[in-house]
């Protein structure tokens, strides 16, 4: 019979134990090592040494001392036996007993298994192939004594048949469990198969429901295993490896898993189906699941792409060429450089590349992979024999820094009393010599993983580690994205990481995710250029969730990189911008122009040419519409790029609006008239369209409407030519309703101007489109002050030109009637004093509507003009054309044409950017950061923060010329 586990530590070689660290613990267990039978032996000494490096087996060594003298007496493969079988036996406990001696039974295993690891009796394989057959029956007992509590049923046998297949995924899959490892499950369920074994259950029609049957049974299930007591707990347990954690629920069903993992699965879940193991449930649901599986991780046939997309993989972490400087102290063992994972991506890279033509190569465990790969002839022997050692040292080191505290931790300490604490624990006599040992291990390590793929790109584009595989944060990546200056760097992680499953369209294609995945890279370089690098990484995430396809607009990216640093300041400072990219991909291609962005303002011509163009190819009206929404909107993208990339000035970027929507205009009127001639033939006159507003003022905004009057010349009595013949009148009212509806309707590329006609005649109650006689007896007898103001603003933007120069010459007859200057007064007062209680601004970056803001400014010039254009003509309707011409002519002081004109010119700014980065009636308080930095730096302040005291010492100074020049309002 083999000697005792007490008889086998005597017999061991005392050097082998763990340095003395702690006296004090050490002298404590020795003054009850008689009780154990162990005085004087070795035995004692090996248990006092382990108790003197680890509070928790000190603990353990001190709760547990009748488990551990039975657990002595026995020799080491029986002692394993024995709380095996104890474990096995729970199956058929209730859930209270199962909960306590599952406790009990994993505090005896971990104390087993670190005697023998810390004596040197075992090796490392023993040792976790121990603690993943302990954790195996812990998880189907687990399962069994769920099912049985949630069903109702006897627990006997019924784990078997009850259509669930519990997978072990990583380290406890391959049967290389960490000493103080959780453990990583996905549990897969057949429908069929559980409403098959819920047909007997004494449950009601709602417990019945599959789906909250497999919920209640997981999560009694987890709390056996992973709640706290005061036993403590057996494994912490992560669900998170299935599909689409997120959202989806804690079981996936067999067709889910078809489903998702030929359509969505990405290779670094390939990778960790690697390791993959049934461990308990319904066999039939595993075999299921095995013949999805085993396509799905081992492809026999790769494209490139796919190929590219594994290296990246490994790729994605910086690997340093030469010999890189290690900082034992704080280092992580596993996730760090020449760690515990370059090891496996060196192996699970190779796998999956190779292993769908290659059987052998399939092979779960890290060493196991190893041997495969060197003997297929992939790897040399002498790379194997370097890896597997040093894999073999880090896991050994590994266990020891988790037994010390059982922390799931891989960091070496930070503390150079730790350290030594640790150097000690694990067989070294000095920190120092720590080291020197693991140093000597990382840098091989590290040299075999860097010369892996080593004629590929560097995915992380020597920044750092960029890996966001798996589901956890990679510290090596939130440090990279630290240093990079993203204040969150956890949350920036958790962002990249959500990009890759498919949820989103853009990255539905496997195409779509590999290429995002070369992407990821230069996109968060291009963030972190940002002033607010994670705001600008959420901007992108917007933009990214938007795009209805990926694969044209990540190639265009990743063919033209400097593309992304020009995306990614645009999102940051315009949701409405990324909005329109994401929707539009080809909009991208125009960042590609560098002469329309580079081209000076003064050799910018903005032509309507390749908009007429587009609409002449069409053949109807739809087509038509589309053509121009496509023409027009990437010149309106143009001009918004141009403007908050501060290649145009404000005033700039409003002439260039104004003259796009002429053509749009123009087009339209186009589209239009083709189509009543073709079903109504032609109409003897004319049409001209009155611009009003800014568009008359040549003002425009990025999301501007438009004011318009429609004014044809055209007798009543005649008719068309065409075989449906109209009258004049509904010949022009339809022509001018096709023409809105060219300008206004939504199409499926989207809409174009939205359209005001309330400033024609008779306004809403008048018609569509007025002849020339009606809007001159108008204006000549009906027509308000208020009108008439708006009138200043007035110019003819398209049509019929001798109607053009009639229509502008009436206007200006209008424009320059003697007027009494105490009516008018009384008149815009009113009006200002009307608009502002029905729309009170709340924020002086309302500049626009605020008392003080551009409508007061608006206002002065209006009233100026219509009081003095009979004596000094017709002023500019611009307000910063108009201004200086009022002050020469001595209606305007000096000093308050300067107040005006400055704050117009910064009201303009806040306006032109505001309506760029937001949609029109959006609140201006809520501008991205970004957006109010830029519109601050134009201004010449210090940051954005300053910009509301700044625009209301502004509004203050226009409100007292408004007084002085107008008159007062409440």
């Amino acid at each position: 019979m083999p000697d005792s586990l007490a008889t086998q530590i005597d017999a061991t070689d005392s050097d082998g134990w763990p340095a003395l660290h702690n006296a004090d613990r050490a002298a404590d267990l020795s003054a009850r090592l008689p009780a154990l039978g162990l005085e004087g032996r070795p035995a004692g000494e090996c248990l006092s040494r382990i108790a003197s490096g680890s509070p928790y087996l000190a603990r353990l060594l001190a709760l547990n001392e009748t488990a551990l003298t039975h657990l002595l007496s026995l020799e080491p493969e029986a002692a394993v036996e024995d709380i095996l079988a104890r474990t096995i036996a729970l199956a058929d406990a209730g859930p209270d007993e199962a909960s306590r001696e599952l406790r009990r039974l994993k505090a005896e295993m971990a104390l087993l298994v670190s005697i023998l690891d810390l004596s040197g009796l075992w090796d490392n394989g023993q040792v976790m192939g121990a603690l993943s057959r302990f954790a195996d029956e812990a998880v189907k007992v687990a399962f069994a004594v769920a099912l049985s509590q949630v069903s109702g049923l006897s627990p006997d046998g019924q784990l078997g048949r009850a259509g669930i297949a519990v997978y072990a995924m990583g380290k406890h899959g391959a049967r290389e469990l960490n000493y103080s490892s959780d453990i990583d499950l996905v549990i897969f369920h057949d429908t069929e198969a559980v409403e098959a074994f819920l047909a007997d259950a004494p449950l009601t029609e709602r417990q019945r429901e599959t789906r909250r049957f497999l919920n209640r049974c997981v999560h009694e299930a987890m709390a056996l295993l992973s709640d706290q007591t005061e036993e403590g707990y057996v494994f912490r347990t992560d669900l998170r490896l299935r599909p689409d954690p997120g959202s989806s629920s804690v079981t996936v069903s067999v067709p889910g898993a078809e489903h998702y993992y030929e359509t969505y699965g990405q290779n670094w879940e390939r990778a960790a189906f690697i390791k993959a193991r049934f461990i308990a449930g319904d066999s039939r649901v595993a075999q299921q699941i095995d013949a999805i599986l085993r396509p799905f991780v081992w492809r026999k046939y790769l494209d490139y792409s796919a190929i590219e997309d594994i290296h990246s993989i490994k790729r994605q972490i910086h690997a340093v060429h030469g010999r890189p400087k290690f900082d034992v102290p704080g280092h992580d063992i596993k996730l760090g450089r020449g760690g515990i994972r370059e090891i496996e991506f060196f192996v699970q890279t190779q796998q999956l590349i190779l292993g769908g033509r290659t059987p052998s190569l399939r092979e779960p465990t890290t060493i196991g992979g190893l041997q495969a790969l060197a003997a297929a002839g992939h790897i040399k022997e002498s790379t194997r024999d370097d890896l597997a050692e040093a894999y073999l040292y880090l896991r050994h080191l590994e266990h020891r820094i988790q037994m010390i505290n059982d922390e799931q931790t891989h960091q070496v300490p930070e503390a150079s009393s730790e350290v030594e604490r640790l150097a000690h624990f694990a067989g070294y006599e000095t920190g120092d010599d720590l080291a020197t040992a693991l140093v000597a291990v990382l840098r091989r390590v590290h040299a075999h993983y860097a010369d892996l793929f080593h004629e590929e790109d560097d995915l992380s584009a020597g920044i750092g580690s960029l890996v966001f595989t798996g589901v956890d944060d990679d510290p090596e990546t939130v440090r990279t994205l630290s240093d990079l200056g993203f204040a969150s760097p956890n949350a920036a992680s958790a962002t990249i990481r959500r990009w890759h499953p498919g949820g989103m369209r853009a990255t539905r294609s496997a195409r779509g995710r590999e290429l995002l995945t070369k992407l990821v890279p230069s996109i968060i370089r291009a963030c972190s250029r940002v002033d607010d690098p994670d705001a600008a990484l959420a901007a992108f995430d917007a933009f990214l969730r938007n795009m209805p396809a990926g694969v044209q607009a990540f190639s265009l990216m990743l063919n033209n990189l400097e593309v992304l640093d020009l995306v990614a300041g645009l999102v940051s400072l315009s949701p409405r911008l990324s909005r329109e990219m994401a929707v539009h991909g080809r909009l991208v291609e125009v960042l590609l122009d560098e002469a329309f962005l580079d081209r000076s303002d003064a050799d910018l011509v903005i032509d309507g040419a390749p908009i007429m163009e587009a609409i002449h190819e069409t053949e109807d009206f739809e087509d038509a519409l589309n053509a121009l929404r496509r023409e027009d909107r990437e010149i309106w993208f143009q001009i918004a790029c141009r403007l908050l990339l501060e290649r145009s000035a404000p005033r700039d970027a409003s002439r260039s609006f104004t003259t796009l929507a002429e053509h749009g205009v123009t087009a339209s009127l186009a589209i239009a008239e083709r189509e009543m001639k073709e079903a109504h033939g032609t109409c003897d006159g004319g049409l001209a369209v009155i611009g009003m507003g800014r568009l008359g003022a040549g003002n425009l905004t990025a999301t501007s409407d438009l004011d318009l009057i429609f004014v044809y010349d055209g007798a009543a009595e005649t008719e068309s030519s065409g075989p449906r013949r109209l009258d004049a009148t509904t010949w022009f009212t339809r022509y001018v309703r096709r023409a809105v509806t060219a300008l206004s309707a939504q199409t499926e590329e989207g809409g174009l101007y939205e359209i005001d006609m309330a400033l024609r005649p008779s306004g809403g109650a008048g018609p569509a489109a007025v002849t020339l006689s009606a809007f001159e007896k108008y204006y000549d007898n009906d027509a308000w002050v208020w009108e008439e103001m708006a009138l200043t603003k007035a110019r003819v933007v398209a049509g019929n030109d001798a109607l053009a120069d009639a229509l502008n010459s009436r206007i200006e007859t209008v424009l320059c009637r003697r007027r009494e200057e105490d009516q008018v007064r009384a008149a815009v007062i009113d009006m200002r004093q009307r608009l502002l209680e029905a729309k009170p601004a709340k924020t002086p970056l309302q500049v626009k509507t605020i008392h003080g803001g551009l409508t007061d400014i608006d206002f002065i010039c209006q009233f100026l003009s219509l009081v003095h254009a009979h004596d000094k003509g017709r002023f500019p309707a611009h307000f910063a054309d108009a201004l200086p011409v009022m002050a020469s002519l001595g209606l305007v002081p000096g000093d308050d044409c300067e107040t005006l004109i400055a704050a117009a010119a910064a009201f303009e700014t806040v306006i032109q950017i505001a309506r760029i980065a937001l949609d029109r009636e959006a609140d201006p308080a809520g501008m991205p950061d970004a957006a109010r930095g830029r519109i601050a730096e134009r201004l010449g302040l210090t940051g954005g923060e300053a910009l509301e005291p700044f625009l209301a010492d502004h509004q203050s100074a226009v409100r007292d010329v408004f007084a002085r020049l107008v008159g007062a309002v409440d």
